[in-house]
């Protein structure tokens, strides 16, 4: 148990560094705007990762990539109008 909670945490750490790197390439200097991106992109990453696959996901996620908020974004919106067609 505790190796895998180890890989755990490892894994995490690989994922938020990507994280920072995207936010500070796309916010230079600007630091509240590096931690606020940070923040954001880490919560949504863990609602999408914890979502089962699905159609919606994998599209949203081949659109949007590692833009972990737009991949959010992206699946409630088609899973919202995806309802409302009574799909």
């Amino acid at each position: 148990m505790r190796r895998v909670v180890l890989g755990l945490t490892v894994l995490s750490v690989v994922l938020s560094a990507d994280i920072l790197s995207e936010c500070k390439s796309k916010w230079k200097t600007d630091y509240s705007m590096i931690k606020y991106c940070v923040n954001k992109q880490t919560v949504s990453r863990g609602v999408v990762v914890n979502l089962y696959d699905s159609e919606i996901k994998s599209s949203c996620m081949k659109k949007w990539g590692t833009d972990y908020s737009m991949v959010r974004y992206c699946i409630n919106k088609q899973q919202k109008a995806k309802r409302e067609l009574g799909l």
